[in-house]
Parts: structure tokens; C-alpha cells; sequence
């Protein structure tokens, strides 16, 4: 989000310019890509990537917020804006027209809804290239690094199925109007070009959400209990499976056990 703060949404909006310009620089754009923005604000960030030549699309769900936004934006032509919910949006139809450009992300995201967009982002059809987003450090730190004093999730077990994470910059509070208590971040991730199948990308998610929403349990008690039709003790031997943890796997090992198994049935009561 950029500009002054909206009460109605909580948010915080960068005011710093060359935080802004720093964004941009990560984001490698030229006149043949394609910027989605999500959270517009009134326009801060969103008028740098403008000047960049790209096309950029602007979605933001406040329609006064947006109003000034598009007045900032009015002398350009090659910026789209949309007053509309980033969750209720299908990003496919949207972006679907530029699929010969590179298409990229570029945002400052309302951190209450980061894992719902980060989700969202990785699991549509969409051909992104990289993504530029500010985030909360917290969620950072357990999504994209997955450091030891952050526990791990389903959303972490995806990332490096789907891009590379090329870096992470500090962001101060003083940063943003109004200063927020929480730290941020910038994080830059540049999407795999030969990626995991989509059915094995779905598989794995769905596996991780059983996983991880019973972490404090074995792996192979969990599955037993997915899969109580199978005998899987010859797939847990294998791997060597019987006493570790969802988040003590590594890529390798999730990606073995996902090809070992069936998909998981959505009524699974695990």
C-alpha cells in the first residue's frame, strides 16, 4: 500500500522514496512486462512502476483510496486500476491477454491477508517471471527462509517447488505512514521455469495441510490415518519416514512421498 493511511483497512502505507525506488529497481522492468500491483493506495508506488514504460495493473479494494490514485495516474496510458477484492479475483482471465509478455508482481501487501495472496499467486495458471513483495518479517521468515525459530508451513513446503528466493532487505517502520509495530521486509523471488506438475503441486499441498495440521505428530501416523486403505509401511521404510515430522522434511523427501502416494481425499478427517 502507498500514501496516507486508510482507517478502514488498517493499513500502512510506504512513504519513503527510495524504498520505493529500491522495489522497482529489484523488479527489472522494461517496456516488454507486465506489473500486477496489488494494493494500490493512492498511487505512490504504483506511479514509479509506471514511469518503468511497463504496463502495470493496479488492483485496490478502496474505492476512495483508488479515486486518488487514478487522479495521480491520469496523464498515463499505460496503466490499468480495478476496484476489487484480490481474493474474489480471478488472476487467470485478468492477466490471460498478456501471456506473451513477462509478467510480474510488484507489491506492498496488506499483511493480514499476506498468505492468502501469497496462495493464490502460486496455485493460479498464470506465467509469472519474479516477484517483488513487502511483507511482514515474521511471515517471511517461516514462509520463504524457513528458519529454525519460525515454524514451518504448508505454504513454506511449497515455495521452493515453485520459485527461488534471490533475497530479503530490511524495511524500517519509519518507512511508512503510520509507523507500524511489526518489522517488514522486501523479498524478491524469481518463479521456476520448468516447474512441479500441477497435479503434484495440488497433491503436495493438500498432503501438507493434513500434515501440518496435526505437527506434532509423526508423518507416518498422519498418513496412516489419510490413507487407512493402504499398507504404507514399505513407503515409510523407504524414505525413512516412521519417526520424523512434517517439518523436518526436505524438498527432496516431500517430493518422493508425494509421487509415492495417492491424492487425498477431501473428506480425509486428518
Amino acid at each position: 500500500m502507498s500514501g496516507r493511511s486508510s482507517t478502514k483497512w488498517g493499513q500502512h502505507f510506504l512513504v519513503n522514496p527510495n524504498i520505493r525506488d529500491f522495489i522497482v529497481s529489484l523488479a527489472e522492468l522494461s517496456v516488454e512486462d507486465v506489473v500486477l500491483e496489488i494494493g494500490v493506495g493512492e498511487g505512490f508506488l504504483t506511479k514509479a512502476l509506471t514511469r518503468s514504460g511497463a504496463r502495470v495493473i493496479g488492483i485496490e479494494r478502496d474505492p476512495e483510496l483508488l479515486e486518488k490514485a487514478a487522479t495521480l495516474l491520469g496523464s498515463f496510458d499505460n496503466v490499468f486500476l480495478y476496484c476489487s477484492d484480490i481474493l474474489e479475483l480471478d488472476l487467470d482471465s485478468l492477466l490471460q491477454r498478456f501471456s506473451e509478455k513477462n509478467i510480474k508482481l510488484v507489491s506492498n501487501l496488506p499483511y493480514y491477508l499476506s498468505t492468502e495472496i501469497v496462495t493464490k499467486v502460486f496455485f493460479c495458471d498464470v506465467e509469472w517471471q519474479l516477484a517483488v513483495l513487502m511483507v511482514q518479517r515474521e511471515f517471511a521468515e517461516k514462509v520463504f527462509l524457513g528458519t529454525p525459530r519460525r515454524k514451518k508451513g504448508p505454504l513454506s513446503v511449497i515455495v521452493p517447488f515453485v520459485a527461488e528466493v534471490q533475497g530479503m532487505w530490511p524495511v524500517p517502520r519509519s518507512a511508512f505512514r503510520p509507523m507500524p509495530r511489526v518489522d517488514s521486509v522486501i523479498v524478491k523471488l524469481r518463479f521456476k521455469q520448468e516447474k512441479l506438475d500441477r497435479a503434484l503441486l495440488d497433491k503436495l499441498w493438500q498432503i501438507a495441510l493434513h500434515l501440518f495440521a496435526e505437527r506434532r505428530k509423526k508423518v507416518s501416523t498422519v498418513l496412516r490415518k489419510c490413507f487407512p486403505q493402504l499398507d504404507l509401511k514399505d513407503i515409510f521404510a523407504e524414505l525413512g519416514l516412521e519417526n520424523v515430522r512434517a517439518e523436518e522434511l526436505s524438498p527432496e523427501k516431500w517430493l518422493s512421498l508425494i509421487k509415492a502416494l495417492p491424492a487425498v481425499e477431501k473428506d480425509s478427517d486428518a
